[in-house]
């Protein structure tokens, strides 16, 4: 006799510098949480303690580091055998009208938050997920993708500073206060320079959409950086950081309901 589950769906999403992850239960996220990349290992004790695979029916899997994926993979397998682990892009395709030049070169964390916006957003949206990389990507009234931007990301920038300048301090972010827009000191000078300046290039970038095409955007901000960053953004802007894993879950559903009206 089969053993029941919880019907929980676990979603994953694999980052270059963390792993986000969600437990969904009917479409709900009920528990979410991060680990640092290099971390992974830990993943399983955490994924057990959350019920593992007494409540877990499915998995799903977005990613853009394919060597650790096949790594997690086989941990998952050991925590919750004989379930279905789906990996987007080779066991579960996503489909979306584009006008990109190469779509299987779009990073797929990009197609599943797109994915995700085009069916839950006013359009047209502007996605801007603030993770590793600082991405942008816009879609139409007419749920066309049309491209985006990549930046470096915040915590990128910030690391690429303390390493190339030998006479700054060895600094961690500041994320317990707003920083200033006039810093009093080195260190202040810094940590208020990294976010008021990208809090900065983020409204420029929204009035550079808006005056391009005429029209006004609804602004999603997604990603592990999201909260951080936000108070630093004068545009109003929705803010969910768990948006891809959300999409992620989404898509999952998605292709039961295909497979279950054939």
């Amino acid at each position: 006799m089969k053993a029941k589950t919880g019907g929980f769906l676990l979603a994953i999403d694999i980052g270059n510098s963390s792993i986000s992850c969600g437990l969904f239960k009917s479409g709900a996220l009920k528990h979410h949480f991060s680990i640092c990349s290099n971390e992974f290992p830990k993943i399983g004790p955490i994924i057990n303690k959350c019920g593992g695979r007494n409540i877990i029916d499915k998995v799903i899997i977005v990613s853009v580091n394919p060597k650790l994926t096949g790594k997690l993979r086989v941990k998952l397998q050991k925590i919750v055998p004989k379930r279905s682990i789906l990996v987007l892009g080779r066991d579960v395709k996503v489909k979306i009208k584009h006008q990109y030049a190469s779509i299987n070169q779009l990073g797929l964390d990009r197609l599943v938050n797109i994915y995700g916006a085009i069916r839950w957003y006013r359009r047209p949206i502007l996605i801007i997920d603030f993770g590793t990389a600082t991405t942008f990507d816009l879609v139409t009234k007419r749920g066309t993708f049309k491209g985006g931007l990549i930046i470096p990301g915040i915590e990128t920038a910030w690391e690429a500073l303390i390493r190339r300048a030998a006479l700054l301090p060895k600094l961690e972010i500041n994320r317990k206060q707003k920083m200033p827009l006039v810093g009093t000191s080195t260190v202040s000078c810094m940590q208020a320079g990294l976010l008021q300046g990208f809090g900065a290039m983020v409204d420029g970038l929204i009035e550079r959409y808006t005056k391009r095409k005429g029209e006004r955007f609804t602004i999603l901000a997604a990603g592990g950086l999201a909260r951080l960053i936000r108070p630093y953004v004068l545009h109003p802007m929705k803010l969910d950081p768990f948006h891809t894993i959300k999409s992620l879950a989404f898509i999952a559903a998605d292709r039961e309901k295909r497979s279950l009206h054939g």
